[in-house]
């Protein structure tokens, strides 16, 4: 797809469905490559991760009933093509870690702010920071944030996972975790579709070889 001169209403629809992750897993992918290239379509998603997040200040600040955040994930997912799910392919931190060198094992490591670049993860408003990778033992220490309304997909863990929240909210179905939060995935365990309201920043200590489900 070439860089655009301007956004007809096809392309601003499937921008608009991008924000909000209801594009299929390969279509995400496949326009998130295109943004790197167009700066006509990451204005647009710029501003439409404004009028995001606007919704979500501006609407009521009541708790929706015990699984509504589930049912509007499944109905979603419901509609994806068959065939697009990325069933048992890396998930896409880990895609990304896999260009990632290995670090040093024998000295400390120091990496200052600013130092290591954020990455894309290729799932729209969602991007990572590379701390540590340790190959031998199948490990890494990165840093991910999310924008308002982002959502990560489902995926099982090849090894422990261990996810603190440094900024803002995470959900999972109707579990929120807040900012000072801590919660340890054993080996084998899964977690469902990861979404985000107002943005997070999370620190994460996991497996470079979880899978997408």
């Amino acid at each position: 797809m070439k860089p655009h001169e301007f956004l007809d209403d096809d392309t601003r629809d499937e921008l608009a469905q991008h924000v909000l992750g209801t594009l299929s897993p390969a279509q995400s992918r496949t326009l998130a490559l295109h943004v790197t290239r167009c700066e006509v379509c990451r204005r647009e998603i710029d501003e439409l991760h404004a009028v995001v997040g606007a919704l979500g200040v501006l609407g009521p600040r009541r708790e929706p009933k015990p699984g509504t955040w589930t049912r509007v994930l499944e109905r979603i997912h419901a509609k994806s093509p068959a065939g697009d799910a990325a069933e048992g392919e890396p998930s896409p931190f880990h895609r990304v870690l896999d260009h990632v060198a290995d670090g040093a094992l024998l000295r400390s490591v120091l990496v200052r702010a600013g130092e290591e670049p954020w990455r894309s993860t290729g799932v729209p408003g969602i991007e990572m920071r590379t701390l540590h990778v340790d190959r031998a033992n199948n490990r890494a220490t990165i840093l991910a944030r999310m924008a308002p309304g982002a959502t990560y997909p489902a995926h099982v863990h090849a090894g422990p996972e261990e996810c603190f929240v440094l900024e803002g909210d995470l959900w999972e179905g109707d579990r929120r975790m807040s900012a000072g939060d801590y919660e340890r995935a054993p080996e084998g365990s899964r977690h469902e579709v990861q979404s985000t309201r107002g943005g997070c920043l999370l620190l994460l200590v996991s497996s470079l070889s979880d899978r997408a489900v």
